[in-house]
């Protein structure tokens, strides 16, 4: 299931300059094709320039590689639109994966100021 909702933002795990505020998308689902799809649908032509997009992967135990490839993608869009795309609460397999591709995705563990959104 996703779901979003709009927050007002200050602080991740690091100051992230937002002034308009934030984009929560919970994925509580196995991250694979059907649900990346559904969570590029529920973001296009809601974010904003400036806006910080939350991906909170809730009952999220995996990540395979289509689900890691959707994330870098949606988060190439989110750049173009002017905001920002952390990753909170990242499975294992998620990080796994981003420590033999660094750089490729912003991962908050969901103990970080800002997390409890």
């Amino acid at each position: 299931m996703l779901t979003t909702r709009r927050h007002h933002l200050s602080t991740s795990r690091r100051p992230v300059d937002v002034t308009t505020g934030q984009v929560v998308v919970r994925v509580s689902t196995p991250l694979d094709d059907a649900a990346a799809a559904h969570l590029a649908g529920c973001l296009r032509r809601r974010v904003r320039r400036g806006e910080v997009v939350l991906a909170r992967l809730e009952g999220c135990d995996f990540v395979n590689a289509r689900g890691f490839r959707a994330l870098v993608r949606l988060q190439g869009e989110v750049e173009d639109a002017g905001g920002r795309l952390l990753v909170l609460d990242p499975p294992r397999s998620l990080r796994l994966v981003c420590r033999s591709f660094p750089g490729r995705l912003e991962l908050v563990p969901a103990t970080s100021p800002g997390a409890a959104a």
